[in-house]
């Protein structure tokens, strides 16, 4: 079992010149506690089970990037409220935003408190919360329907291996609507970790669509941190997208806490090389009278690896709850690997739960069938695997959300039909 190197004296050296109120100072303060209470992840730690990241925090990562100057308009995308953070801070480029937008506050601190015992015990997210410093909170007041999506770019700029935190809250108030694109993307590709967390609250009648897109260079490192509480008839979409970075961890802690309350957590990740990617998803029902569906979908090529394990929990009061969780993985190459493992636990004995996983090859008689039409084996590949991820994509009802993923699924997928041809 490693000890954490000499992380926590980096900690706290952070916390030490990064002072903030002292209600923020007790919750990096508790999170270090956990932190060093325990040893790094290994193999025998359940929810790390297939994922080293040894390597990665071994590293002398430095925590502070530096201020980096960009032009939005080569990030803009038309039709979106755009919003723009560079090496963690908020660029004043950002357009005007449908949210009410402030530091973190006291109501933050209220929504990080109720989302306490969502991934309590996990590295990534204690590593985050140890080092809050920046961040936002996001406010939708009541009443408030957006039709505009919002794209939040998290821009990555640094030509040293460092280390960025940053925390948001999202307070989603009654009768609301809103969906909101997270895009992570890396200037220069260097070994750094980029460790984010949202916490959320979803109130009445509200609707939060959810989306994380990560397009990161081969070498950078990703830990990705969501919790929510989801109130009474009030509904929160997370949707994933894998397609860059060495090593990419989504943790998802969903809690549906009233009657009515539902929520979808979906997601595509498409590897090559020596990618790897472990989605870490807990929907918990507390109520009855509750919904989720889940669906991810992996296609692994080359020597890459996912990973994916989701725990539907049901509480004893929470009878007549409607669950649905499927994982399916394509594997397009021998060296390619897949760890799947959806579970179930079940107190309440009024429900309707159901659970699976596959993982399989390209047909080859649909191969066949396109090369008898001319269709090059390594195009006939990209267009079977873009099909493939097709119906978790449908998923997504806003089309400039949808259009905008699908371009870039489809450029990594002609990207490695072209590699594939001239290899």
């Amino acid at each position: 079992m490693s000890k954490l190197f000499n992380l926590p004296q980096e900690i706290k050296d952070f916390q030490n010149t990064h002072q903030l109120n002292d209600s923020v100072n007790k919750i990096r303060g508790c999170a270090l506690e956990r932190l060093q209470q325990n040893d790094l992840p290994h193999r025998r730690t359940e929810s790390w089970k297939y994922t080293n990241i040894k390597p990665i925090v071994e590293k002398e990562l430095k925590f502070n990037a530096p201020i980096r100057t960009f032009n939005a308009q080569d990030f803009k995308v038309e039709g979106f409220t755009n919003i723009f953070f560079v090496n963690g801070v908020l660029s004043d480029q950002s357009a005007t935003s449908p949210f009410e937008m402030s530091a973190l506050n006291e109501k933050s601190l209220e929504i990080i408190k109720a989302n306490a015992h969502g991934l309590q015990d996990d590295f990534a997210y204690n590593l985050n919360e140890s080092t809050i410093y920046n961040g936002l909170h996001f406010n939708l007041k009541k009443n408030t329907h957006c039709e505009r999506p919002i794209i939040i770019f998290h821009i990555l700029d640094s030509d040293q291996d460092i280390m960025r935190t940053n925390q948001n809250t999202f307070n989603i108030e009654e009768n609301c609507f809103v969906e909101v694109l997270e895009v992570y993307i890396s200037i220069q590709n260097t070994s750094s970790l980029i460790n984010f967390a949202s916490n959320i609250t979803v109130a009445k009648n509200s609707k939060f669509v959810h989306l994380h897109h990560q397009i990161l260079g081969n070498q950078v490192n990703l830990f990705n941190n969501v919790r929510a509480q989801v109130s009474k008839d009030a509904s929160y979409d997370s949707f994933t997208i894998t397609i860059g970075g060495a090593l990419t961890r989504n943790n998802i802690h969903i809690d549906l806490n009233q009657k009515g309350a539902n929520c979808m957590a979906h997601g595509v990740y498409t590897l090559q090389g020596t990618q790897h990617s472990d989605v870490n998803s807990f929907i918990n029902h507390k109520a009855p009278h509750t919904e989720s569906a889940q669906l991810y979908k992996g296609i692994m090529s080359d020597k890459s690896r996912g990973v994916f394990t989701g725990l539907i929990k049901v509480d004893r009061d929470a009878q007549l709850i409607n669950s649905a969780q499927l994982n399916k993985n394509l594997l397009l190459s021998k060296g390619a690997h897949v760890n799947s493992r959806p579970q179930l636990e079940i107190f309440a004995d009024d429900v309707k739960c159901s659970h699976g996983s596959t993982t399989g090859q390209l047909n080859e008689d649909e191969l066949f069938y396109f090369e008898s039409r001319g269709i090059r084996p390594e195009k006939a590949r990209m267009m079977l695997s873009h099909a493939y991820t097709y119906d978790v994509l449908l998923k997504i009802n806003n089309k400039n959300i949808r259009n905008y993923i699908q371009a870039d699924i489809v450029e990594k997928f002609e990207k490695s039909a072209f590699e594939a041809k001239n290899a």
